[in-house]
């Protein structure tokens, strides 16, 4: 689990608001927790800010959402939910600590990363993955740490709730706080806190204080898309040969990756000569052809 450091100065100017904490530029204060409220008083539970925070509803109501990481007082990620051509989408700038930035985004649940002048996403030749629900919370909290429980309920003003979570194995020492919406459980911001001193925040605007980005990464979205096939010819365990044909429409700029639990290579022709090598971006239709054969 990648680690990210706190942004402090703005943590305290944004706890002052959401979450009740005292401070001033001349003192620092001790830490003020909220009073824990009892689950049935809040009335909620994690199912209920799971679904309040799917990608689509939230997209449908606020056009647009934002959901930013922090380390060493910069950005070190910024990520945007919105619609594009009929799809919802997310796009993500991410920076290094070398200070390289790496794009990515996703498209109906597929996801794709910027290579070059194309993107590429992994495409499982064993069976046809099936999209997943996109959850803002699953995309910002693990699954490790969804199958665990809200662990204490706090009511820091009258707008909010906070909530704190553990890892489901519960002896790594990692939880996270949550605050959300109290009205919607729509999520507002999430802090990290790793168990060794290091710590993350993530923070989430909503509609009007949002200008997404697609940072370049769409424009293949709203033209026309060109087929690749793939011609997949695997053996089982007792060498018996098997072939099928896969079909995946992408745009002009979109490479899929072929993959599978075996080793497998990717050629261009059907004769398995002519290794694979990306025939580049544009309109034209291709084949491959992948097979766990050897030699």
């Amino acid at each position: 689990m990648k680690k990210i450091s706190l942004l402090l100065a703005l943590l305290l100017v944004l706890l002052l608001a959401s979450c009740g904490k005292s401070a001033t530029a001349e003192t620092t204060t001790e830490k003020e927790t909220a009073p824990t409220v009892a689950a049935e008083t809040a009335g909620f539970t994690l199912d209920d800010v799971l679904k309040a925070n799917d990608v689509k509803t939230l997209v449908s109501a606020y056009g647009g959402v934002s959901a930013t990481r922090y380390e060493n007082d910069e950005a070190v990620s910024e990520t945007y939910y919105f619609m594009y051509a009929g799809k919802i989408v997310s796009t993500t700038c991410a920076t290094g600590k070398d200070g390289e930035k790496t794009y990515s985004c996703t498209v109906d649940n597929e996801s794709y990363k910027k290579v070059g002048d194309r993107l590429q996403f992994s495409y499982n030749v064993d069976a046809q993955k099936k999209p997943s629900k996109a959850y803002l919370f699953g995309d910002a909290v693990s699954a490790q740490m969804l199958e665990g429980k809200i662990d204490r309920y706090e009511e820091p003003d009258k707008d909010s709730w906070c909530f704190e979570l553990h890892d489901a194995d519960g002896d790594d020492g990692v939880s996270c706080r949550c605050t959300v919406l109290k009205k919607s459980f729509i999520l507002k911001q999430i802090d990290w806190d790793y168990g060794d001193g290091s710590t993350a925040k993530v923070e989430i605007k909503h509609g009007a204080d949002v200008q997404t980005k697609e940072f370049g990464l769409l424009d293949g979205f709203a033209k026309d898309l060109r087929t690749v096939t793939c011609v997949c010819t695997m053996h089982d365990k007792q060498g018996k040969e098997s072939e099928k044909t896969l079909k995946v429409q992408v745009p002009y700029n979109v490479e899929p990756v072929w993959e599978s639990a075996s080793d497998v290579t990717v050629y261009l022709d059907k004769g398995l000569t002519k290794a694979y090598k990306y025939p580049g971006n544009g309109e034209k239709d291709y084949t491959v052809y992948v097979t766990d054969a050897k030699g």
